[in-house]
């Protein structure tokens, strides 16, 4: 059905009489918020350069750049320096990322210092770069006192050819995936306790992989060292602990003329591996070594002062004592000795000590102790007589009876 023209009319003039609804005003908002970033905010770090943080001489290209405001900085290409130091940091809070570049000085006997903290900055940190050609790749205040640099964390870095590699003299430095590689002194050398190194690497130095000291106060805070490696460090140590209280987990010491490990007192040692060196591990007093390697050694594999724990480990082809202890009260206990000069020995007057539980073979002496231990009887066991096609069907002969605390030799 057509609508009427009457219809349609009365619609025209209801719409041509209903009020218009408000629109909003008219004026523009203004101009356009900025939607892209500024260079600062895309890259909010400061380069280190001649414009942004200028050396502190006038001979510009080869004078100290100097750090005094927290923040990070970055260098923009490989910085060469003729003066006492490349980089020096003044002031708490700074991160330095050396971006892939080298820092390089004039010689490693010359007293130069790649990156210098001064006393006071703490909590600095350095990473991914080489620092080579100093007399200390890495360097902090040596001042005394709550006056050194405290903190320190290095990440990443290479320092080879210097003096020292690492010379960190705060408490609670940090280090990880480090290398100090062919320095005329220690590769790392920290003093302050309290240090963390994690997968750190330290070979062909020529006094040492690495030393960690402290006197005093900081003789008694102790270091956690895990995943590194001692190599090769012609005139010394592979790892060197003078401050007490020292764990070494998972570390690898080779080819070093001293000790691989020499730990001071109340450390331990657990499952490393000690091969090539001068003495495989050394323990003063209330120290332990646990599930440890300890093979072809040109010494005694481990040594043992007073009140050491030694246990679990394997002692092979030194050519000393597979274990070998020199004072009163140590725990011997479970080790395997084979093909060492001797296997366990103990020296004059190393008395009251206990060693039960453990094996020798093929040494040139099994066991050596003297008067005045405590220790398990020693069982030959005999060989089974006939084939074994059975795991519940070994031979008891020789472990009849035994105490199961009984040394072997076999």
């Amino acid at each position: 059905m057509r609508p009427s023209c009457a219809s349609l009319l009365i619609c025209l003039t209801f719409l041509v009489q209903a009020p218009l609804g408000a629109q909003g005003p008219l004026t523009p908002p203004g101009a356009p918020a900025r939607t892209m970033k500024t260079l600062d905010q895309v890259e909010a770090r400061t380069p280190i350069d001649l414009i942004h943080a200028p050396p502190s001489g006038t001979n510009a290209a080869n004078d100290t750049f100097t750090i005094t405001q927290a923040g990070s900085y970055y260098l923009t290409s490989n910085l060469v320096f003729s003066t006492p130091t490349g980089i020096e940091v003044t002031v708490s809070g700074v991160t330095i990322d050396l971006n892939g570049f080298r820092i390089t000085g004039i010689s490693s006997t010359n007293g130069q210092k790649g990156v210098s903290v001064l006393a006071m900055a703490y909590g600095c940190m350095i990473q991914n770069g080489t620092v080579e050609r100093c007399a200390a790749g890495i360097s902090s205040d040596a001042a005394t006192g709550l006056a050194v640099a405290q903190g320190i964390r290095c990440q990443r870095v290479l320092a080879s050819n210097c003096g020292i590699g690492f010379q960190l003299y705060g408490h609670g430095c940090a280090l990880t995936e480090c290398t100090a590689y062919n320095n005329l002194g220690y590769g790392f050398y920290l003093l302050g306790g309290g240090a963390v190194m994690t997968n750190c690497e330290s070979r062909y130095n020529s006094n040492g992989g690495a030393y960690l000291g402290g006197t005093g106060a900081t003789a008694q805070q102790g270091s956690l060292i895990q995943g590194c490696v001692f190599t090769s460090n012609a005139g010394g140590f592979g790892l060197q602990c003078r401050h007490d209280g020292v764990k070494v987990v998972n570390c690898t010491a080779t080819a070093n003329s001293d000790a691989g490990f020499d730990l001071n007192d109340g450390s331990s040692v657990v499952h490393c591996v000690s091969r090539g060196n001068g003495t495989g591990i050394a323990l003063h007093t209330g120290s332990s070594a646990r599930g440890c390697t300890v093979q072809a050694n040109n010494g005694d594999g481990i040594t043992a002062f007073r009140s050491c724990e030694i246990s679990d480990n394997n002692c092979a082809n030194n050519g000393g004592a597979g274990i070998r202890l020199s004072e009163v009260a140590n725990r011997i206990d479970g080790n395997h000795v084979s093909y060492n000069a001797t296997g366990i020995l103990t020296d004059a007057g190393a008395v009251r000590n206990l060693i039960v539980r453990n094996s020798a073979r093929s040494n040139t002496a099994n066991y050596t102790i003297v008067a005045g231990n405590r220790i398990a009887q020693i069982r030959l066991p005999a060989l089974n007589a006939a084939d074994i096609a059975d795991a519940n069907n070994g031979s008891t002969d020789g472990f009849s009876g035994v105490d199961p605390w009984a040394n072997f030799t076999f």
